[in-house]
């Protein structure tokens, strides 16, 4: 593998742990008590598809150079927890400025 690819595996990684959050929190969003059944649905299919994308990303990365998957792996795992600090942070935010005007 050559040096000019490592920011690809890099941003692959780190785009699909983007849409891979982004995808979890759609259907997490879209939870209904008044529709179980297809709340479960959306859950466990959104889930599925979740791990199809990052085990075809993996794949992909593999059949290149076993490298190129490590370096996707760890971008896809970094990234995730640099964006859930980031959202983890905002809500935290806007949870206290929403109980602030309340007071």
């Amino acid at each position: 593998m050559s040096a000019y690819e490592w920011p690809l595996w890099l941003l692959l990684g780190a785009g699909t742990s983007l849409l891979f959050l982004n995808m979890q929190k759609w259907s997490v969003e879209k939870i209904t008590p008044a529709k179980p059944l297809a709340s479960q649905v959306l859950v466990l299919g959104g889930m599925v598809l979740r791990w199809v994308l990052v085990a075809l990303i993996l794949a992909l990365a593999l059949k290149r150079d076993p490298l190129a998957a490590l370096i996707t792996f760890a971008a896809f795992m970094l990234a995730r927890l640099v964006i859930l600090a980031i959202w983890n942070r905002q809500w935290r935010l806007a949870a206290v400025q929403t109980h602030s005007k309340k007071d």
